[in-house]
């Protein structure tokens, strides 16, 4: 899916001014439980709500868009675990890389088909799950999120609303989970969303390129914002495809699903995976979240090891008040190979429990 700055619920605008400022935000804090009791206290494959047996406010983000003669400038400000592990991966050393999750200036053209310049960094367009846990259907973010696509670039990306209901997309970006170019070669992408009729859409992405380190390390000890295990520059080819449908008012469904091939370099390998999602509203204040998946890491390059996982999500969410929802949520992960940590060994499934609260403004 398109991933931009999340929407702004909250704004000033002044009306006798060429400029305006809008802004918004959230607090989430969570309370996990893995049931295998893993030693190291950190739960696999998880990219925030990871720590087991221990309460944590994980996240304070702040959105703010400022607009001036046409041109606006977006940024997403947060700080707190999620800023923090979302960087383990990134090359680039600076402090403001790991707080600023998204920095760009966009302008939109005037000419008959309207095309949207970003420069900056910028959430990634892949996926169906977004970083903002606020705008998923599960509190968690599933295994497609985590070891599949990317999550973020740096970079100049263009989208033209080719029609009402088509918006094509290039981009020419820094690498996977790069905020500065550690490798000196740039990747690529392009991708078509279509809204196919009143409650369908669905989007097609590529993105390739050259990814990886010939020697230094990220602060994981792995090489490149995408985490390769071997130094050396590797190519990938990664397709996505994903979308929903709102099969009634209280009803969507949604699919993700991502094949890659890196070859060329010691790094090779493919991956590829499927996710299934749903959503049923129960009334005002309730609802479900429903996520089945399945990742095949076929020679070990995301996971270390070759391996297969499946996943099954389940979230009550709770709307409280307008901005504030509580969620609980149940998943069990599972594997061919004993991937998941616990007091007594790896083993080849794992069952967590969730709650989680956030607050929006």
């Amino acid at each position: 899916m398109l991933c931009g700055v999340t929407v702004l619920s909250t704004g000033i605008a002044f009306a006798e001014t060429p400029w305006n400022f809008k802004f918004s935000g959230f607090i989430e804090g969570y309370y996990g439980y893995n049931f295998n009791k893993p030693n190291s206290s950190l739960t696999f494959p998880r990219q925030f709500d990871f720590k087991d047996n221990l309460a944590r406010i994980n996240n304070g983000t702040l959105n703010t868009e400022f607009g001036f003669s046409g041109f606006k400038i977006y940024s997403t400000f947060w700080v707190g675990d999620n800023a923090d592990t979302f960087y383990d991966g990134d090359m680039a050393k600076e402090q403001w890389a790991r707080n600023f999750r998204q920095l760009y200036v966009s302008y939109t053209t005037k000419s008959r088909i309207p095309i949207t310049i970003d420069l900056g960094k910028f959430d990634t367009w892949m996926g169906y799950e977004v970083t903002d846990s606020t705008n998923n259907a599960n509190s968690s973010r599933g295994v497609l999120y985590t070891l599949g696509v990317p999550s973020f670039h740096s970079g100049i990306r263009a989208t033209a609303k080719l029609t009402e209901k088509v918006d094509l997309g290039v981009a020419i970006v820094q690498g996977w989970n790069e905020s500065a170019n550690g490798d000196d070669e740039n990747s690529y992408g392009v991708w078509l969303k279509s809204t196919l009729d009143e409650k369908t859409t669905a989007t097609l992405s590529f993105y390739g390129g050259k990814e990886g380190h010939d020697s230094e390390t990220n602060p994981l000890g792995t090489f490149g914002g995408i985490g390769f295990g071997n130094a050396g520059l590797t190519k990938l080819n990664l397709i996505n495809f994903n979308g929903s449908r709102t099969m009634s008012d209280k009803l969507t469904v949604g699919w993700d699903t991502v094949y890659a091939q890196a070859t060329d370099g010691p790094n090779a390998g493919k991956w590829s995976g499927l996710a299934l999602f749903g959503s049923m509203t129960m009334d005002a204040k309730r609802s479900i979240g429903m996520r089945f998946e399945w990742f095949d890491d076929k020679d070990g390059v995301r996971t270390g090891t070759a391996a297969k996982i499946g996943s099954l999500t389940g979230t009550f969410n709770y709307q409280i008040s307008e901005g504030f929802r509580l969620r609980a949520e149940l998943r069990r992960d599972w594997s061919n190979e004993q991937l998941f940590a616990s007091d007594s060994g790896n083993r080849k499934n794992q069952m967590t429990g969730l709650i989680s609260a956030e607050f929006k403004f």
